[in-house]
């Protein structure tokens, strides 16, 4: 995360979110984010978790999300990217 810090002009904001809810990967990424100023996002596992529905989250593979999921998804994230670029 220091690279992209780095590469990204600072009045670009940068948006972290973690799609899954592995542990300990997901406790790490929002320690990497915090330790670099990166503001992330706990909407977007709570839009998923509060959706209802699951399954349809997911395409056929149950890798990928379904457009529903995709919509769910940014729904979610639309919060915190109108206020980060206030």
């Amino acid at each position: 995360m220091k690279l992209v810090k780095k590469r990204v002009p600072e009045e670009i904001p940068i948006l972290g979110f973690n799609a899954t809810a592995y542990e300990p990967q997901n406790s790490h990424l929002v320690e990497i984010c915090e330790n670099n100023n990166i503001v992330f996002s706990h909407n977007l596992r709570k839009g998923l978790d509060s959706s209802g529905n699951h399954s349809k989250l997911l395409t056929e593979d149950k890798t990928h999300w379904s457009e529903w999921g995709h919509e769910v998804a940014a729904n979610s994230l639309k919060v915190d990217i109108i206020n980060l670029l206030k």
